[in-house]
Protein backbone atom coordinates (compact mmCIF):
# COMPACT_ATOMS: atom_id res chain seq x y z
CA UNK A 1 0.00 0.00 0.00
CA UNK A 2 1.15 3.25 -0.96
CA UNK A 3 1.57 6.11 1.49
CA UNK A 4 2.57 9.43 1.65
CA UNK A 5 4.25 10.95 4.37
CA UNK A 6 3.66 14.73 5.33
CA UNK A 7 2.74 17.41 7.59
CA UNK A 8 -0.78 17.62 8.41
CA UNK A 9 -2.67 20.03 9.55
CA UNK A 10 -6.53 20.08 10.81
CA UNK A 11 -8.39 22.98 11.61
CA UNK A 12 -11.46 23.58 13.34
CA UNK A 13 -14.20 25.50 11.34
CA UNK A 14 -17.38 26.97 12.44
CA UNK A 15 -18.84 23.96 12.86
CA UNK A 16 -18.71 22.18 16.18
CA UNK A 17 -19.15 18.81 17.81
CA UNK A 18 -19.94 15.37 17.19
CA UNK A 19 -22.29 16.07 14.26
CA UNK A 20 -21.14 17.65 12.70
CA UNK A 21 -19.85 18.94 12.98
CA UNK A 22 -16.76 21.88 11.64
CA UNK A 23 -12.58 22.01 8.30
CA UNK A 24 -8.76 20.57 7.36
CA UNK A 25 -6.98 22.24 4.32
CA UNK A 26 -7.24 20.72 1.13
CA UNK A 27 -5.65 17.07 0.66
CA UNK A 28 -5.47 17.38 -3.01
CA UNK A 29 -3.81 20.27 -3.60
CA UNK A 30 -3.91 23.13 -5.66
CA UNK A 31 -0.23 23.10 -7.21
CA UNK A 32 -1.01 27.05 -8.31
CA UNK A 33 -2.00 26.80 -11.71
CA UNK A 34 -5.45 28.20 -13.16
CA UNK A 35 -7.20 25.48 -12.97
CA UNK A 36 -9.97 23.36 -11.66
CA UNK A 37 -9.06 20.51 -8.95
CA UNK A 38 -10.06 17.89 -7.44
CA UNK A 39 -9.90 19.09 -3.69
CA UNK A 40 -11.76 18.40 -0.11
CA UNK A 41 -12.96 20.17 2.16
CA UNK A 42 -12.38 20.69 5.88
CA UNK A 43 -13.87 19.28 8.61
CA UNK A 44 -14.82 20.06 12.20
CA UNK A 45 -12.71 17.34 14.94
CA UNK A 46 -14.52 15.85 17.55
CA UNK A 47 -12.12 14.35 20.51
CA UNK A 48 -14.08 11.14 22.00
CA UNK A 49 -11.08 10.08 23.94
CA UNK A 50 -10.71 7.98 27.25
CA UNK A 51 -12.80 9.67 30.04
CA UNK A 52 -11.67 8.37 33.52
CA UNK A 53 -13.43 9.96 36.63
CA UNK A 54 -12.02 11.28 38.80
CA UNK A 55 -8.85 12.26 36.33
CA UNK A 56 -6.33 9.49 36.12
CA UNK A 57 -2.74 9.88 36.08
CA UNK A 58 -0.53 6.75 35.63
CA UNK A 59 2.11 6.65 37.66
CA UNK A 60 5.28 8.37 37.28
CA UNK A 61 8.34 6.75 34.72
CA UNK A 62 11.47 8.18 34.08
CA UNK A 63 12.40 9.89 31.19
CA UNK A 64 14.77 8.23 28.86
CA UNK A 65 18.50 9.94 29.10
CA UNK A 66 17.22 11.75 32.26
CA UNK A 67 16.46 9.33 35.21
CA UNK A 68 15.92 12.56 37.23
CA UNK A 69 12.68 13.15 35.47
CA UNK A 70 9.79 12.07 35.75
CA UNK A 71 6.70 11.51 33.37
CA UNK A 72 2.93 11.43 33.86
CA UNK A 73 0.00 10.54 32.05
CA UNK A 74 -3.09 12.14 33.07
CA UNK A 75 -6.80 12.18 31.33
CA UNK A 76 -9.02 14.64 31.94
CA UNK A 77 -12.60 14.19 33.91
CA UNK A 78 -15.83 16.04 33.14
CA UNK A 79 -15.45 19.37 34.49
CA UNK A 80 -11.71 19.29 35.37
CA UNK A 81 -9.60 22.12 34.34
CA UNK A 82 -5.80 22.04 33.27
CA UNK A 83 -5.03 23.56 36.68
CA UNK A 84 -6.83 20.13 38.21
CA UNK A 85 -4.82 17.97 36.60
CA UNK A 86 -1.72 19.80 36.96
CA UNK A 87 -1.90 20.12 40.88
CA UNK A 88 -3.18 16.54 41.17
CA UNK A 89 -0.25 15.14 39.11
CA UNK A 90 1.78 16.90 42.39
CA UNK A 91 2.73 20.53 40.59
CA UNK A 92 1.97 23.91 42.79
CA UNK A 93 -0.62 25.88 42.78
CA UNK A 94 1.47 28.78 41.32
CA UNK A 95 3.41 26.94 38.74
CA UNK A 96 0.09 25.11 37.48
CA UNK A 97 -0.80 28.43 36.96
CA UNK A 98 1.67 30.06 35.20
CA UNK A 99 2.01 26.96 32.78
CA UNK A 100 -1.87 27.39 31.85
CA UNK A 101 -0.87 31.15 31.93
CA UNK A 102 1.23 30.67 29.09
CA UNK A 103 -0.89 29.18 26.76
CA UNK A 104 -2.40 32.88 26.23
CA UNK A 105 -2.29 33.51 22.55
CA UNK A 106 -1.12 29.85 21.63
CA UNK A 107 -4.42 27.77 23.06
CA UNK A 108 -7.51 28.22 25.15
CA UNK A 109 -6.87 25.51 27.91
CA UNK A 110 -11.14 25.55 28.26
CA UNK A 111 -11.06 24.28 25.45
CA UNK A 112 -9.47 20.68 26.65
CA UNK A 113 -12.72 17.95 27.05
CA UNK A 114 -13.10 15.29 29.08
CA UNK A 115 -10.94 12.31 28.05
CA UNK A 116 -8.25 14.72 26.88
CA UNK A 117 -4.50 12.95 27.64
CA UNK A 118 -2.25 15.17 28.68
CA UNK A 119 1.78 14.41 29.26
CA UNK A 120 3.61 15.96 32.04
CA UNK A 121 7.45 15.38 32.59
CA UNK A 122 8.44 16.74 36.39
CA UNK A 123 12.28 17.14 37.32
CA UNK A 124 13.25 17.43 41.65
CA UNK A 125 13.68 20.76 43.08
CA UNK A 126 17.67 20.78 43.69
CA UNK A 127 17.18 22.92 47.07
CA UNK A 128 14.02 20.56 47.98
CA UNK A 129 14.03 16.94 46.79
CA UNK A 130 11.60 15.73 47.47
CA UNK A 131 9.34 18.93 45.78
CA UNK A 132 8.90 18.13 42.44
CA UNK A 133 8.67 21.05 39.34
CA UNK A 134 6.73 21.12 35.79
CA UNK A 135 9.89 20.54 33.29
CA UNK A 136 7.11 20.13 30.06
CA UNK A 137 3.76 19.17 29.38
CA UNK A 138 1.96 18.53 26.16
CA UNK A 139 -1.34 17.37 24.49
CA UNK A 140 -2.78 16.74 20.96
CA UNK A 141 -4.79 19.65 20.56
CA UNK A 142 -8.85 18.99 18.70
CA UNK A 143 -6.85 20.79 15.26
CA UNK A 144 -4.64 17.69 15.14
CA UNK A 145 -1.50 19.31 16.97
CA UNK A 146 1.10 18.93 19.48
CA UNK A 147 0.66 21.42 22.20
CA UNK A 148 3.64 21.59 24.20
CA UNK A 149 4.59 23.78 27.17
CA UNK A 150 7.80 24.02 28.64
CA UNK A 151 10.03 25.56 31.37
CA UNK A 152 12.44 28.29 30.37
CA UNK A 153 13.78 29.67 33.80
CA UNK A 154 13.71 32.03 36.09
CA UNK A 155 10.10 30.78 36.65
CA UNK A 156 8.90 30.96 32.93
CA UNK A 157 7.09 28.79 30.77
CA UNK A 158 6.99 29.27 27.10
CA UNK A 159 4.10 27.54 24.82
CA UNK A 160 3.93 26.10 21.61
CA UNK A 161 2.04 24.23 18.78
CA UNK A 162 3.93 21.70 16.75
CA UNK A 163 2.06 20.05 13.61
CA UNK A 164 1.78 16.16 13.80
CA UNK A 165 3.61 14.18 11.07
CA UNK A 166 0.43 11.66 9.96
CA UNK A 167 -0.14 9.02 6.77
CA UNK A 168 -3.20 9.82 5.16
CA UNK A 169 -4.86 7.45 3.58
CA UNK A 170 -8.37 6.58 1.52
CA UNK A 171 -10.94 4.70 3.24
CA UNK A 172 -14.07 3.18 1.20
CA UNK A 173 -17.41 2.15 2.84
CA UNK A 174 -20.22 0.71 1.37
CA UNK A 175 -23.34 -0.47 2.69
CA UNK A 176 -27.42 -1.43 2.39
CA UNK A 177 -29.97 0.40 4.58
CA UNK A 178 -31.56 -1.69 6.64
CA UNK A 179 -33.59 0.58 9.30
CA UNK A 180 -32.13 3.89 8.96
CA UNK A 181 -29.53 5.98 6.97
CA UNK A 182 -27.19 6.49 10.07
CA UNK A 183 -27.47 3.21 11.68
CA UNK A 184 -26.60 1.70 8.68
CA UNK A 185 -24.05 3.58 7.70
CA UNK A 186 -22.34 3.08 11.48
CA UNK A 187 -22.72 -0.32 11.18
CA UNK A 188 -20.09 -0.55 7.93
CA UNK A 189 -17.74 2.02 10.11
CA UNK A 190 -18.04 5.23 8.59
CA UNK A 191 -17.10 7.19 11.13
CA UNK A 192 -19.88 9.98 12.57
CA UNK A 193 -17.57 13.14 11.44
CA UNK A 194 -17.67 12.14 8.03
CA UNK A 195 -21.33 10.71 8.21
CA UNK A 196 -22.02 14.72 8.98
CA UNK A 197 -20.39 15.72 6.25
CA UNK A 198 -22.97 13.61 3.80
CA UNK A 199 -25.65 14.82 5.57
CA UNK A 200 -24.83 18.65 4.50
CA UNK A 201 -23.89 17.16 1.02
CA UNK A 202 -27.31 15.56 0.18
CA UNK A 203 -29.77 17.04 2.82
CA UNK A 204 -31.08 19.06 0.35
CA UNK A 205 -32.28 16.90 -2.03
CA UNK A 206 -33.21 14.39 0.07
CA UNK A 207 -36.26 13.91 3.26
CA UNK A 208 -34.13 11.25 5.41
CA UNK A 209 -37.43 10.37 6.97
CA UNK A 210 -39.51 9.55 3.48
CA UNK A 211 -36.99 9.37 0.68
CA UNK A 212 -35.10 6.28 2.02
CA UNK A 213 -36.55 2.47 2.13
CA UNK A 214 -34.89 -0.48 3.25
CA UNK A 215 -32.78 -2.07 0.52
CA UNK A 216 -31.24 1.23 -0.39
CA UNK A 217 -27.37 1.81 -1.24
CA UNK A 218 -24.67 4.22 -0.51
CA UNK A 219 -21.36 4.24 -0.75
CA UNK A 220 -18.46 6.56 0.94
CA UNK A 221 -14.61 7.38 0.47
CA UNK A 222 -13.01 9.69 2.51
CA UNK A 223 -9.74 10.34 4.44
CA UNK A 224 -8.25 8.65 6.93
CA UNK A 225 -5.45 10.17 9.11
CA UNK A 226 -3.13 7.77 10.78
CA UNK A 227 -0.50 7.83 13.53
CA UNK A 228 3.04 6.61 13.31
CA UNK A 229 2.08 3.01 14.24
CA UNK A 230 -1.04 2.78 11.02
CA UNK A 231 -3.59 3.21 13.54
CA UNK A 232 -6.36 5.03 12.43
CA UNK A 233 -6.22 8.77 14.84
CA UNK A 234 -9.69 10.30 13.31
CA UNK A 235 -11.30 10.44 10.02
CA UNK A 236 -10.67 13.43 7.67
CA UNK A 237 -12.96 14.95 4.72
CA UNK A 238 -15.60 13.64 2.38
CA UNK A 239 -14.29 12.66 -1.06
CA UNK A 240 -17.39 11.25 -2.47
CA UNK A 241 -20.78 9.79 -1.55
CA UNK A 242 -23.20 8.14 -3.36
CA UNK A 243 -27.00 7.33 -2.39
CA UNK A 244 -29.20 5.10 -4.48
CA UNK A 245 -32.64 5.46 -3.65
CA UNK A 246 -35.83 4.02 -5.61
CA UNK A 247 -36.70 7.61 -6.93
CA UNK A 248 -33.24 8.40 -8.19
CA UNK A 249 -29.47 8.18 -7.75
CA UNK A 250 -27.20 10.64 -6.23
CA UNK A 251 -23.58 10.84 -6.35
CA UNK A 252 -21.25 13.66 -5.10
CA UNK A 253 -17.60 14.78 -6.30
CA UNK A 254 -15.48 17.09 -3.67
CA UNK A 255 -14.29 19.99 -6.62
CA UNK A 256 -12.75 23.31 -6.33
CA UNK A 257 -12.47 25.31 -9.32
CA UNK A 258 -9.91 27.85 -10.53
CA UNK A 259 -11.88 30.92 -8.91
CA UNK A 260 -11.53 28.64 -5.53
CA UNK A 261 -15.48 27.77 -5.39
CA UNK A 262 -15.21 24.51 -3.37
CA UNK A 263 -18.26 22.35 -3.05
CA UNK A 264 -19.87 19.26 -3.94
CA UNK A 265 -20.68 18.36 -7.49
CA UNK A 266 -22.70 15.83 -9.47
CA UNK A 267 -21.75 14.33 -12.19
CA UNK A 268 -23.05 16.97 -14.41
CA UNK A 269 -21.32 19.66 -12.95
CA UNK A 270 -23.69 21.21 -10.83
CA UNK A 271 -23.21 22.30 -7.16
CA UNK A 272 -25.49 20.57 -4.12
CA UNK A 273 -27.74 23.05 -2.70
CA UNK A 274 -27.10 25.49 -0.22
CA UNK A 275 -30.70 26.26 1.33
CA UNK A 276 -32.17 24.46 3.96
CA UNK A 277 -31.95 20.81 5.11
CA UNK A 278 -35.16 18.98 4.35
CA UNK A 279 -34.54 16.56 8.16
CA UNK A 280 -32.52 18.54 11.06
CA UNK A 281 -32.82 15.38 13.25
CA UNK A 282 -30.37 12.57 12.38
CA UNK A 283 -32.77 10.35 12.77
CA UNK A 284 -36.56 9.44 13.50
CA UNK A 285 -40.13 10.10 11.76
CA UNK A 286 -41.96 12.75 10.55
CA UNK A 287 -45.17 12.33 12.71
CA UNK A 288 -46.93 15.70 12.02
CA UNK A 289 -47.20 18.20 9.28
CA UNK A 290 -47.27 22.21 8.52
CA UNK A 291 -51.31 22.91 8.57
CA UNK A 292 -54.17 22.84 10.63
CA UNK A 293 -54.88 20.05 13.14
CA UNK A 294 -56.13 18.87 16.23
CA UNK A 295 -53.60 19.84 18.64
CA UNK A 296 -52.27 16.58 20.51
CA UNK A 297 -52.50 18.24 24.32
CA UNK A 298 -55.07 20.77 23.93
CA UNK A 299 -57.62 19.15 21.96
CA UNK A 300 -58.93 21.53 19.56
CA UNK A 301 -58.20 22.43 15.71
CA UNK A 302 -55.61 24.60 15.71
CA UNK A 303 -52.62 25.87 13.02
CA UNK A 304 -49.54 23.89 13.11
CA UNK A 305 -46.93 26.02 12.19
CA UNK A 306 -44.03 23.82 11.64
CA UNK A 307 -42.87 19.96 11.43
CA UNK A 308 -42.71 17.36 14.03
CA UNK A 309 -40.04 14.63 13.69
CA UNK A 310 -40.89 11.87 16.64
CA UNK A 311 -37.81 10.89 17.47
CA UNK A 312 -35.69 9.06 20.61
CA UNK A 313 -34.71 11.61 23.42
CA UNK A 314 -31.24 12.23 22.89
CA UNK A 315 -31.13 12.09 19.43
CA UNK A 316 -28.72 14.93 17.63
CA UNK A 317 -30.74 17.84 16.39
CA UNK A 318 -29.20 19.73 13.58
CA UNK A 319 -28.82 22.82 11.89
CA UNK A 320 -30.88 23.44 9.04
CA UNK A 321 -28.85 25.24 7.11
CA UNK A 322 -25.55 27.80 8.22
CA UNK A 323 -26.17 30.88 10.40
CA UNK A 324 -26.44 32.59 13.37
CA UNK A 325 -27.74 31.41 16.77
CA UNK A 326 -30.19 34.19 17.69
CA UNK A 327 -31.97 32.58 20.80
CA UNK A 328 -31.24 29.76 23.41
CA UNK A 329 -33.35 29.25 25.83
CA UNK A 330 -36.52 28.41 27.39
CA UNK A 331 -39.28 29.16 25.76
CA UNK A 332 -42.90 29.08 26.92
CA UNK A 333 -45.11 26.08 25.32
CA UNK A 334 -41.96 25.46 23.08
CA UNK A 335 -39.70 24.33 26.04
CA UNK A 336 -36.05 24.22 25.26
CA UNK A 337 -35.57 26.43 22.07
CA UNK A 338 -33.14 27.67 19.92
CA UNK A 339 -33.49 29.98 16.73
CA UNK A 340 -31.01 30.34 14.03
CA UNK A 341 -30.76 33.08 11.48
CA UNK A 342 -29.80 32.38 7.91
CA UNK A 343 -30.29 35.69 5.82
CA UNK A 344 -32.22 38.86 7.25
CA UNK A 345 -35.59 37.31 5.83
CA UNK A 346 -34.76 33.67 6.86
CA UNK A 347 -34.65 31.68 10.16
CA UNK A 348 -35.14 28.34 11.38
CA UNK A 349 -36.32 26.86 14.85
CA UNK A 350 -35.87 24.07 17.02
CA UNK A 351 -38.24 23.05 19.92
CA UNK A 352 -38.99 20.55 23.11
CA UNK A 353 -35.03 19.97 22.83
CA UNK A 354 -33.82 17.87 26.31
CA UNK A 355 -30.70 19.95 26.41
CA UNK A 356 -28.36 22.09 23.91
CA UNK A 357 -24.91 21.13 22.39
CA UNK A 358 -22.55 21.87 25.61
CA UNK A 359 -20.87 24.78 23.95
CA UNK A 360 -23.68 26.36 22.14
CA UNK A 361 -24.47 30.25 22.87
CA UNK A 362 -26.20 32.49 21.60
CA UNK A 363 -24.11 34.56 18.84
CA UNK A 364 -22.46 31.20 17.70
CA UNK A 365 -22.03 30.74 14.27
CA UNK A 366 -23.05 27.38 12.83
CA UNK A 367 -23.02 25.38 9.71
CA UNK A 368 -26.01 23.52 8.03
CA UNK A 369 -25.57 19.85 9.66
CA UNK A 370 -23.87 20.92 12.61
CA UNK A 371 -25.35 19.21 16.17
CA UNK A 372 -26.42 22.22 17.91
CA UNK A 373 -29.17 20.09 20.54
CA UNK A 374 -30.60 17.08 21.42
CA UNK A 375 -34.49 15.53 21.17
CA UNK A 376 -36.78 15.90 24.16
CA UNK A 377 -40.15 16.60 25.31
CA UNK A 378 -39.81 20.04 27.09
CA UNK A 379 -42.70 21.91 27.08
CA UNK A 380 -46.03 21.43 25.76
CA UNK A 381 -45.85 17.72 23.88
CA UNK A 382 -46.85 14.26 24.24
CA UNK A 383 -43.39 12.49 24.01
CA UNK A 384 -40.26 13.68 22.78
CA UNK A 385 -39.87 14.96 19.08
CA UNK A 386 -38.62 18.12 17.69
CA UNK A 387 -41.03 20.77 16.51
CA UNK A 388 -39.12 22.74 13.97
CA UNK A 389 -40.51 25.66 12.25
CA UNK A 390 -39.10 27.81 8.99
CA UNK A 391 -39.77 31.55 9.62
CA UNK A 392 -39.80 34.03 6.60
CA UNK A 393 -39.84 37.80 7.81
CA UNK A 394 -41.12 36.54 10.52
CA UNK A 395 -43.56 34.95 9.95
CA UNK A 396 -43.86 30.89 10.16
CA UNK A 397 -43.88 29.24 6.45
CA UNK A 398 -44.24 25.68 5.13
CA UNK A 399 -40.68 24.00 5.78
CA UNK A 400 -41.33 22.03 2.88
CA UNK A 401 -42.10 25.13 0.16
CA UNK A 402 -38.64 26.69 0.95
CA UNK A 403 -36.81 27.23 -2.36
CA UNK A 404 -33.40 26.70 -2.29
CA UNK A 405 -31.08 29.23 -3.61
CA UNK A 406 -29.92 28.54 -7.35
CA UNK A 407 -27.31 25.78 -7.97
CA UNK A 408 -23.97 26.65 -9.61
CA UNK A 409 -22.92 25.04 -12.42
CA UNK A 410 -19.82 24.42 -13.85
CA UNK A 411 -19.64 24.93 -18.06
CA UNK A 412 -17.32 24.61 -20.57
CA UNK A 413 -13.83 23.96 -19.82
CA UNK A 414 -14.42 23.91 -16.40
CA UNK A 415 -17.10 21.05 -16.84
CA UNK A 416 -14.68 19.14 -19.19
CA UNK A 417 -12.17 19.38 -16.66
CA UNK A 418 -14.08 18.10 -13.81
CA UNK A 419 -15.89 15.22 -15.59
CA UNK A 420 -12.10 14.02 -16.39
CA UNK A 421 -11.68 13.89 -12.70
CA UNK A 422 -14.99 12.32 -12.01
CA UNK A 423 -13.53 9.42 -14.39
CA UNK A 424 -10.71 8.73 -12.93
CA UNK A 425 -11.76 8.76 -9.65
CA UNK A 426 -14.35 6.66 -10.68
CA UNK A 427 -11.47 4.37 -12.06
CA UNK A 428 -10.60 4.13 -8.29
CA UNK A 429 -13.35 3.69 -6.92
CA UNK A 430 -14.05 0.61 -8.91
CA UNK A 431 -11.03 -1.00 -7.51
CA UNK A 432 -10.82 0.51 -4.15
CA UNK A 433 -11.21 -2.19 -1.52
CA UNK A 434 -11.82 -1.04 2.01
CA UNK A 435 -8.41 1.19 3.61
CA UNK A 436 -6.98 -0.64 0.24
CA UNK A 437 -5.55 2.90 -1.63
CA UNK A 438 -4.41 6.46 -0.43
CA UNK A 439 -4.90 9.36 -0.78
CA UNK A 440 -1.21 9.89 -2.66
CA UNK A 441 -2.47 7.51 -5.58
CA UNK A 442 -6.02 9.80 -5.97
CA UNK A 443 -3.44 12.64 -6.35
CA UNK A 444 -0.67 11.22 -8.26
CA UNK A 445 -4.32 10.63 -10.70
CA UNK A 446 -4.96 14.83 -10.48
CA UNK A 447 -1.51 15.50 -11.00
CA UNK A 448 -0.84 13.48 -14.09
CA UNK A 449 -4.12 15.11 -15.56
CA UNK A 450 -2.92 18.68 -14.79
CA UNK A 451 0.72 18.51 -16.01
CA UNK A 452 -1.06 16.86 -19.65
Amino acid sequence: MIRIRRIFLCSIGAVGGASAIAFLSSSIMDRGKAEDVMSVPQVSIVSSGEVATPTAVESAAPVSGAAEFHRKTAVLSPGDTLIDVLINAGISLGEALTASDSLQGVFNPRDLKAGQKVSIVMKPSESAPNTQHLDRLEFISETDNRVVVEYQNNDVFAARIEPIEHDMRMARSVGTISYSFIDSAREVGVPMPVLMQAYRVIGQAVDFQRDLTEGDKFAFVYEVCDDEDGAGVHPGNLIYVSLDIAVRSLAYFRYKTSDGFESYFDEGGSSVASGLMKTPVSSGRLSSSYGTREHPVLGYTRMHKGLDFAAERGTPVLAAGDGTVVQRRRNGSFGNYIRIRHSDELTTAYAHLDRYKDTLVSGDNVRRGEVIGYVGETGLTTGPNLHFEVLKGGQQVNPTQVAAPPQRKLEGEALSRFQQTVAEIKVILDTLAPTDKTLGELEMVVQSRNKG
